[in-house]
């Protein structure tokens, strides 16, 4: 076999995957997170915590009373993105699509992972 039918049969491989359909599922997923205001806001808020968080610990360090109520503000905001039921459903989807990935990785890309004499 020749490295181009090695390259042809890569894209093959590539092309089905996109259209398996629990990959299928997870794009269909990612587009409706990515158009969901109320969603989109909340991510929003976790960022924009998420920074005033950072700037607070390195104005103040660990234990400063402003960055303790920014953490609470922070966790309460991921809690609430990771409890809506579209977060939910893609993340179900991600971990099977991320289960066939590492079934492809192990059958097919594995077998050649072996070190080259006298490298590390």
């Amino acid at each position: 076999m020749s490295f181009q039918e090695i390259i042809s049969l890569a894209y093959d491989l590539k092309d089905t995957l996109e259209q398996e359909p629990v990959v299928v599922h997870l794009e269909a997923l990612n587009h409706q997170l990515n158009q969901h205001q109320s969603l989109l806001m909340m991510t929003d808020r976790f960022h924009a915590l998420q920074e005033d968080y950072t700037r607070l610990w390195e104005l103040y360090g660990d234990d400063h009373p402003q960055l303790i109520e920014v953490q609470k503000q922070l966790h309460q905001q991921k809690i609430m993105i990771d409890a809506h039921p579209l977060v939910r459903d893609y993340l179900k989807a991600y971990g099977q699509v991320r289960t066939l990935y590492r079934s492809i990785q192990t059958e097919v890309f594995d077998p050649f992972h072996t070190p080259i004499k006298g490298c590390l």
